[in-house]
């Protein structure tokens, strides 16, 4: 005879064991981009997933073909990453993403210490159809003369300073890890454009928001990733 209590010894661990297993990550906002590339004139849309209270992890949402997208899920705090595809139709309906642990990769021999090479700078506000923006360059620790001799590039935000209980959000790595260190650099509210300027001093990329939409989604990684 079956013994019940071992059958709910067994149940209880792996429900434990399930719940343990799990992590996962809430977002409240969808935010919409238009990114345009200077060299070959083409123009894609993207989308972030944010949780405007913890900017400590975003997905980058990008169109495949005519059935499916790309989302690359990214933890700053762990060096976590994830790279899948989903059907465009089950992005827009499904309130749970659910990415299994195999999918998963740790890219912190990538990003790990980066942030001490880069830093960001607060320069000139501009205005755009009468409306004010905050300017800050995120660039590479070197002198000019370097910069052009190693051809880095550098990413210049302009800032909406309207949405004060929106955290920045930031899909590199040590951009995350330099706003966590000096936080007061870099205001609350979502960036109005992003672009990335060669050594040269030229756009080679330009990022423009487009909208952004309250939503309730999550994505849950699945396995035992340890």
């Amino acid at each position: 005879m079956v013994n019940p209590l071992k059958i709910l010894t067994l149940f209880f661990v792996l429900i434990t064991t399930f719940c343990v297993a799990q992590k996962k990550y809430a977002f409240d906002y969808l935010t919409e981009y238009e990114m345009s590339f200077k060299k070959d004139s083409t123009i894609e849309k993207i989308f972030y997933l944010n949780n405007s209270k913890d900017n400590s992890y975003i997905a980058r949402v990008s169109e495949i073909d005519s059935l499916n997208y790309r989302i690359i899920f990214r933890d700053h705090k762990t060096f976590t990453s994830s790279n899948v595809i989903i059907l465009k139709s089950d992005f827009f309906k499904a309130e749970f993403f659910n990415i299994d642990c195999k999918d998963v990769f740790n890219s912190e021999t990538i990003y790990k210490g980066k942030e001490q090479k880069y830093n960001f700078f607060k320069i000139n506000d501009t205005l755009v159809n009468n409306q004010n923006y905050s300017v800050y360059q995120l660039k590479r620790n070197m002198n000019s003369r370097k910069t052009k001799r190693t051809k880095i590039g550098s990413n210049i935000y302009l800032m909406y300073t309207t949405n004060s209980d929106f955290l920045p959000m930031f899909f590199y790595p040590p951009a995350y890890k330099i706003w966590e260190n000096q936080n007061s650099i870099i205001p609350n509210g979502v960036y109005f454009k992003k672009l990335f300027v060669n050594y040269l001093n030229k756009i080679e990329e330009e990022e423009s928001f487009v909208d952004q939409i309250k939503i309730d989604k999550k994505i849950i990684i699945t396995g035992n990733c340890n």
